[in-house]
């Protein structure tokens, strides 16, 4: 019996340092959830309890307690290492080098454990296909073609696209335009990059031969969720428009982009909306803009279908041309 008791004795002790010994996440709500925490990115964090792993919005959490020491990085790229504690300040780290817990923002943390950074590439894009043809009385014909990849490796991202339109009626060609762009991308902080970036248009009843631009700038990565992304670019770009008839140019021009994506339902329906600009620093009225602006639609293992309105607006087109062109576009696509 002595024994039997000495047993259970030490089961209880051993059950109750495996219960003391866990993280805890407490919640706004006032609830409070123990387990191990694995990892936070993205505004998710990812908690490991005997049961499964769950995940937390980094937004629903009020304070945490770690029982061991995790890596915390910050939003400015530094990281720090220790144990999560709770403060009269609020959320704290401490560790052995640090005489007493240093008091942390919730705001300021981009990540927990993050993943070592790979040099192996990830390799994304996606190919989209629209159009219509018609004929008997009406006889149409309207082409759209776009092609995307992006390869990330480390810190060094490389993206480069294509996009072609062609519109004809009744035999006639009322549009031709097409749009290549490149561009290379360091991260010099974890949402913080600079660059460097070409593009290249055409587009035969704008009177444009050609507008090559070509220049640098710096890029924010306002929101990478889940669900969401933002990105937002500024930079200097080096103009060159050829006409056909209109007057030839050279100039600097400022240079903007957005790049915004919002899961409506989450893996079922997507919102879109990128633009770039360019404002001449010669003369600040003179503005052109492109924009695509839709959703996409997934249907089976990265086939998808597309629904998206371009504009494109110059200030100063070429004599006689209008100032704004708009394409509606329907398609179907595959990513990966």
């Amino acid at each position: 019996m002595l024994y039997t008791t000495r047993t259970l004795s030490l089961c209880f002790l051993l059950f109750l340092g495996q219960t003391v010994q866990a993280d805890t996440v407490f919640l706004n709500n006032g609830d409070r959830i123990s387990g191990t925490i694995t990892t936070m990115q993205k505004s998710e964090l990812k908690l490991a309890t005997p049961y499964s792993e769950i995940t937390i919005p980094w937004a629903d959490i009020k304070n945490i307690d770690s029982d061991k020491s995790i890596t915390v990085e910050l939003t400015d790229g530094s990281q720090l290492k220790g144990q999560l504690v709770q403060t009269n300040q609020g959320l704290g780290i401490k560790s052995t080098s640090l005489t007493s817990p240093v008091p942390l923002n919730f705001n300021n943390i981009s990540a927990i454990n993050p993943p070592a950074i790979s040099n192996d590439a990830v390799v994304t894009g996606g190919v989209h296909i629209g159009g219509s043809k018609s004929s008997g009385n009406t006889d149409n014909q309207e082409f759209h073609g776009d092609a995307e990849i992006i390869a990330r490796a480390g810190n060094n991202k490389f993206s480069a696209g294509i996009q072609y339109n062609q519109v004809a009626n009744d035999g006639k060609e009322s549009s031709n335009n097409l749009h290549i762009f490149s561009q290379y991308d360091h991260y010099f902080m974890p949402k913080w990059y600079a660059s460097l970036f070409t593009t290249f248009t055409k587009d035969r009843f704008q009177d444009l031969n050609s507008r090559t631009a070509f220049g640098a700038g710096i890029g924010h990565e306002v929101w990478d969720t889940k669900l969401s992304f933002l990105a937002l670019e500024a930079g200097v770009a080096y103009t060159v428009e050829d006409y056909n008839e209109g007057t030839d140019r050279e100039f600097i021009a400022g240079r903007w982009a957005v790049d915004y994506n919002y899961w409506i339902l989450e893996d079922r329906l997507q919102f879109f909306h990128d633009h770039e600009g360019l404002v001449s620093f010669e003369d600040f009225s003179d503005v052109y803009i492109r924009s695509h602006t839709g959703f996409k639609l997934p249907v089976y293992e990265g086939f998808e279908l597309l629904a998206q309105f371009d504009f494109d607006y110059d200030t100063k087109p070429s004599a006689g041309k209008k100032n704004d062109d708009m394409r509606y576009i329907i398609g179907a696509g595959y990513s990966w």
